[in-house]
């Protein structure tokens, strides 16, 4: 199987071997063809956020490839569990690694990521509600209409922590232009993350996809609290091994309820004293 393995220094994990293949392959050769890792690089994840506390400047690029080792540890650790496994999902009788998607989910998450992270989003956003004219050629590139009423919700409900989708899907638009097979399997990951089941034209193991979904957010999560309080003048630690390994023992896996109990304090923590934003740490699901 062909795969390419980045090899990342990554703050409480140590030097970490992070394979991308299958699909997530797919996202690595639309990284490279724009220069995404290097722009990921030059960017701080917290974005305006960095230039007020001193010290949390780690960059979009440390974030992502946090995410991706995450998903790998929880792969290795967790590979047989009925609720925690990536294991396949299958997409109209095709069979796609979940590991591979989990980590395309991530990957893609971020291309749409500006600068100065929510800061210029909500400008954008904002821009595009109150000038006439400018959300239609926001949205002009994007020529899927389940997609197009998706970003056009976003933007007209001003749900700015979705804003980075919105760019993330007319970038791969812009960046696909001359390879229509790439973009069709960009989209696709990009619609089995983002939309409901039912506005999905694809024949999908739905329970499977809503464990990937689950495992998608509970990693996000742990992921912000680690690296932002690492970074951060929080005091806060996060033993990362510690907690995957502790989610095949939560009581009530499914819904990982104990999980979410145990790292609110944390969540609202980094919400009053380090994002001042309740929304910043916004998922689709509950966890």
């Amino acid at each position: 199987m062909e795969n390419i393995t980045y090899t990342i220094t990554i703050p409480t994990l140590g030097i970490v071997n992070i394979n991308f293949y299958d699909i997530s392959l797919e996202v690595i050769n639309l990284f490279e063809k724009t220069n995404e890792f290097k722009r990921q690089k030059e960017i701080k994840h917290l974005g305006l956020i960095a230039k007020v506390f001193e010290g949390s400047s780690h960059s979009r690029f440390d974030y992502v490839m946090l995410q991706c080792a995450l998903v790998d540890l929880v792969d290795n650790i967790h590979k047989g569990s009925s609720n925690l496994s990536l294991g396949s999902l299958k997409v109209d009788g095709e069979s796609i690694s979940g590991n591979s998607i989990v980590k395309s989910w991530f990957l893609l998450s971020n291309y749409g990521h500006t600068k100065f992270t929510f800061g210029d989003e909500k400008a954008i956003m904002l821009y595009a509600i109150k000038t006439k004219g400018f959300r239609t050629q926001l949205l002009r590139p994007i020529n899927d209409s389940e997609l197009k009423s998706w970003c056009a919700k976003v933007i007209m409900d001003y749900d700015y922590s979705k804003m980075h989708y919105v760019l993330a899907i007319r970038r791969i638009y812009k960046e696909t232009l001359r390879n229509i097979k790439s973009r069709e399997k960009l989209l696709k990951l990009i619609k089995l993350l983002l939309l409901d089941k039912s506005h999905l034209s694809y024949r999908v193991n739905e329970e499977k996809l809503e464990q990937l979904k689950r495992l998608f957010n509970v990693i996000r999560r742990l992921s912000i609290i680690s690296i932002d309080g690492h970074y951060s003048h929080m005091p806060v630690t996060i033993d990362l091994i510690a907690s995957i390994i502790s989610l095949g023992s939560i009581d009530n896996t499914y819904n990982n309820k104990s999980l979410s109990e145990q790292l609110q304090p944390i969540t609202s923590l980094l919400h009053d004293e380090l994002y001042l934003n309740k929304n910043v740490i916004r998922t689709t699901k509950k966890l």
